[in-house]
């Protein structure tokens, strides 16, 4: 009786868990961010050259950023690869894939992420408090994320976030070159359907690798 009582409750964990894992990356719909710059880099050009606003659209491990005029990219977490859409005198789309990434996060820091027992609520949803160490730069950076939405699968592609099992809703990133960094966070959430072509690339780009724009520029 106790053996079957203990497969009882061993086959209910299973299924709670499954489930909530099919919920997290079944999430499909668009997420607003209000983006804020702090740093010594911050000027008053920079306010009106840089976005105030980033649209991410999520359907299960497929993710499209929009910036506006700093540009769009698609990340593709089962696919293992990204797509830039870049706007010059001609429309290109900068396939990565797996490799190419892997060879890119080879000359990034390195990181640690450590969950804290912290939690704040963003939109009706739970997000937990994740630190995440610069290793060798004596710097951390917060993040707040939601497990509900996306999963680190997402985060393939960014050395910065890959420990991350979930969406943020509210984070930083730090640029050094301009000496400024960018605050996000979640200003609305909005599920709806998702059709696939938001993920793809439209009619009327030329594909191209990441060397090839590289030897272009």
């Amino acid at each position: 009786m106790k053996s079957i009582l203990l497969i009882g409750w061993f086959m209910l964990t299973v299924f709670l868990f499954s489930s909530f894992l099919v919920s997290a990356q079944g999430f499909s719909g668009i997420i607003t961010y209000e983006i804020t710059y702090t740093g010594s880099g911050v000027t008053e050009s920079l306010k009106y050259t840089t976005p105030s606003t980033m649209y991410l659209t999520i359907k299960g491990n497929k993710a499209r950023f929009d910036m506006g005029a700093w540009g769009k990219w698609v990340i593709d977490g089962d696919a293992r690869k990204t797509i830039t859409f870049l706007y010059t005198s001609e429309n290109i789309a900068v396939i990565s894939t797996a490799e190419d990434i892997s060879k890119a996060l080879e000359k990034e820091p390195k990181t640690r992420t450590y969950v804290t027992s912290e939690t704040r609520d963003i939109l009706g949803y739970t997000c937990k408090k994740a630190i995440i160490v610069i290793m060798g730069e004596d710097k951390e950076l917060t993040a707040y994320y939601t497990p509900e939405i996306g999963s680190a699968t997402l985060h393939f592609d960014n050395n910065l976030y890959k420990g991350i099992n979930g969406m943020m809703l509210e984070y930083e990133e730090p640029y050094e070159q301009g000496g400024y960094s960018m605050h996000y966070k979640a200003i609305s959430i909005e599920k709806k359907d998702i059709p696939d072509t938001q993920f793809t690339i439209p009619e009327g780009f030329k594909i191209m690798t990441p060397e090839e724009v590289k030897e272009m520029y």
